[in-house]
């Protein structure tokens, strides 16, 4: 059988807390898929506008996370992330966001094509993403990869988005950025990431490729990979007023964020390095830094 039909205006409330003021839509019903043409919804915070498809055998309804494809644009809309806790519990409730996307694949397999993100700050995001686990995050580890062309923010912006993910994960000094963009790729995969960006910060310039691991405790997170400064203001960033801006190319291999917990190897070479106001140049760097002592 199939079935089209016309809908102007329907409302309801989710049994997961979600209450729909108003949909609309061209709806058309076959055994092996449900169409939703020139769809418009409204819900308390959020106004979503695009076409939406579900693809699937009627057996596999039963399963819908996992087998059900999702085949969708959405243009010029904004959801309160808020509202999105009810599938994701990570967003940050008063933060809302508009976005152009298009997505394909399952809930918990999605994949964002041409993501196009403002937030109703700093933020910028536009790239491709690919979630796995996103609905069953809390018994499947939680698996992202990313290929962005650009994203700005700053720290605090990240915070409201992802408050516990971000918020609990990302060192606080990373603030004395201040806005930065960046582009690159990173895979997220549990409790690691891997990240290959170049980013332009309030403090200077920063190329890095980067393994870190143990991101549940910031403070216990090892890392290893290379990571270029260019006329990046150091002495802001790990708050210590005798250094400078610092011009490096550096490996690295350790743990810890702050200088109070920093551990770790480096090796590499220093163009120039500010200290007590003199600059240091052509510097050869090979050693360990532990207990604030290199």
């Amino acid at each position: 059988p199939e079935v089209s039909t016309q809908i102007n205006g329907l409302s309801f409330s989710d049994p997961r807390g979600v209450k729909m003021h108003s949909l609309q839509t061209s709806f058309k019903y076959t055994l092996s898929s449900m169409l939703f043409q020139n769809l418009k919804i409204q819900t308390m915070n959020s106004n979503l506008e695009g076409n939406l498809k579900f693809k699937y055998k009627r057996e596999d309804l039963k399963y819908f996370s996992d087998k059900v494809v999702l085949d969708a644009n959405f243009t010029n809309s904004t959801i309160n992330l808020g509202e999105l806790n009810v599938f994701f519990p990570e967003f940050g409730a008063s933060e809302n966001i508009t976005f152009d996307t298009n997505i394909l694949g399952t809930l918990n397999n999605l994949e964002l094509k041409n993501f196009k993100l403002k937030s109703n700050r700093t933020t910028f995001i536009n790239g491709q993403f690919n979630f796995i686990n996103l609905i069953d995050s809390k018994s499947k580890p939680f698996e992202m990869t990313g290929q962005i062309e650009r994203l700005t923010s700053k720290y605090s912006d990240l915070k409201r988005i992802l408050p516990r993910i971000l918020g609990e994960n990302i060192p606080s000094n990373l603030s004395t950025l201040g806005v930065f963009t960046l582009k690159g790729n990173t895979e997220i995969s549990g409790p690691s990431i891997v990240a290959n960006f170049e980013a332009l910060t309030e403090l200077g310039a920063v190329v890095f490729d980067l393994n870190l691991s143990k991101i549940k405790s910031i403070d216990d997170a090892q890392y290893q990979g290379a990571i270029q400064l260019d006329n990046f203001d150091l002495g802001l960033l790990i708050d210590q007023p005798n250094f400078g801006q610092i011009t490096s190319d550096f490996v690295i291999q350790g743990k810890g964020f702050t200088l109070e917990k920093l551990q770790s190897n480096i090796t590499g070479t220093c163009d120039a390095f500010e200290v007590n106001n003199y600059i240091y140049k052509n510097l050869n760097i090979e050693g360990f830094v532990k207990n604030k002592i290199f």
